[in-house]
């Protein structure tokens, strides 16, 4: 007899104490052999393909059982793994969604931070404007002190001017007081 084995255990299917044709796993208790015996061996069994069916195992074989138990225990196994591989594409989705919502939401910061680089550009603009117009009215308020100063200067020298000329008005009518006088 050839050996065969399991892709879940690596226990030979000859070492099993009863052997039958091969079946799918639903229809394992349900035997295709006329007395519906687990124990009947038919080694001349077909499959539905017509091909000779590899012998199965019983249900009362220990091995059997193990290989059954290893089989449903992979099998929780690779459920348990699809479940989380579920769950990570939809947290993966939602991520997905929630980076979208954020690239909008940066969209329109980035926007808003546009509008608001102009506008700070344009208060930039307007204040040197302001700058320049304070500067030229500092310069004229200069002017206007300098002309000030030139004023009170010039009103200095002629009040001197005008006290002199007073005071030789004043002599002269001095003199001419003392020549009527004589």
């Amino acid at each position: 007899m050839e050996r065969s084995t399991s892709s879940y255990l690596d226990t030979p299917a000859e070492d099993c104490i009863v052997v039958q044709p091969l079946q799918p796993l639903g229809d394992r208790h349900e035997d295709s052999a006329s007395n519906g015996d687990d124990t009947d061996i038919d080694m001349n069994a077909q499959s539905p393909s017509g091909e000779a069916a590899a012998p199965r195992v019983s249900a009362e074989c220990p091995k059997c059982k193990e290989r059954e138990r290893e089989i449903a225990r992979k099998t929780a196994l690779i459920a348990q793994a699809l479940e989380r591989i579920n769950k990570m594409k939809e947290e993966r989705n939602g991520a997905r969604e929630q980076n979208t919502a954020l690239l909008q939401h940066n969209a329109l910061l980035l926007r808003a931070n546009n509008g608001l680089s102009k506008e700070a550009a344009s208060l930039k603009e307007r204040n040197l404007q302001l700058v320049a117009q304070l500067a030229n009215q500092a310069l004229y308020v200069n002017e206007l002190k300098s002309a000030r100063e030139t004023a009170e200067k010039r009103a200095d020298e002629l009040e001197r001017s005008l006290n002199v000329l007073y005071e030789e008005m004043a002599y002269v009518t001095q003199k001419v007081k003392d020549a009527v006088e004589k």
